[in-house]
């Protein structure tokens, strides 16, 4: 039986929090795509996690190699929002929310041995019955109103954020709530490489016309929020919409 884990999120977001647009991403980044893909699938599930060295990415030949799989946790919206042919997420166990028996059914009913599938009503329901399945971490990968409830839950941990600047201006309709620093501080790239891999992608990425970069927020510990005010340093910071 797994006990109870933190709560991981993970977000591409504007600057002013912009994350969505009718349902849809509104930009296509491959390199945060494949940033995406590595962090859920792999992180914490292999020597030296996400983005391994190469000799140490050589040790990983078959699923017994790994830890259990990671957890993504999504909305009803999200799930729907992912291409049929990529859903579920292969190589991670799959929940979705919903408040319509219908839709946990059908979801439900999609469920392979690559992607166990399951659906429930609520997040607090999601993380009871996490306790009887094996995993390694749970991730919150949308959209905007599960991140809020996920943010302002005692279990969330980290926050992998994606910082997206737009050659042009991009008119949003779901927003990523603003980031308590009071809470929350960015974490050194020394600290991040320590959690996500040594080759994880470091500094300003261009692609596409947008500029991005890969950001790693960890909750502060009440000892150090005693002692000292966090200093936080970042480009881009999100702001509430």
């Amino acid at each position: 039986m797994a006990n109870k884990s933190s709560l991981t999120l993970i977000v591409a977001a504007l600057a002013n929090g912009g994350i969505g647009v009718n349902g849809s991403l509104p930009w296509r980044l491959p390199g945060d795509m494949r940033f995406f893909q590595q962090v859920t699938t792999f992180l914490g599930r292999r020597r030296d996690s996400a983005f391994p060295h190469d000799d140490e990415s050589s040790h990983y030949e078959s699923d017994k190699d790994y830890r259990p799989m990671n957890v993504t946790i999504m909305g009803r919206k999200t799930w729907e929002s992912i291409p049929p042919k990529y859903r579920p997420l292969k190589g991670r166990i799959n929940i979705v929310l919903s408040s319509r028996e219908d839709v946990r059914k059908d979801v439900s009913s999609q469920s392979t041995p690559e992607a166990p599938t399951y659906a429930f009503s609520a997040l607090d329901t999601v993380l009871s019955n996490l306790e009887t399945i094996s995993h390694t971490n749970i991730f919150i990968i949308g959209g905007a109103q599960l991140y809020a409830t996920a943010l302002s839950h005692p279990l969330c941990q980290r926050i992998f954020l994606t910082t997206v600047q737009s050659p042009t201006a991009i008119e949003c309709d779901a927003f990523f709530p603003s980031i308590p620093k009071d809470e929350f501080q960015i974490a050194s790239p020394e600290e991040q490489r320590r959690i996500a891999g040594s080759k994880c992608p470091r500094g300003m990425q261009s692609e596409k016309g947008f500029t991005y970069e890969f950001q790693l927020w960890i909750r502060i510990s009440p000892s150090l929020a005693k002692e000292t005010e966090p200093v936080v340093a970042v480009r881009d910071s999100i702001r509430s919409g």
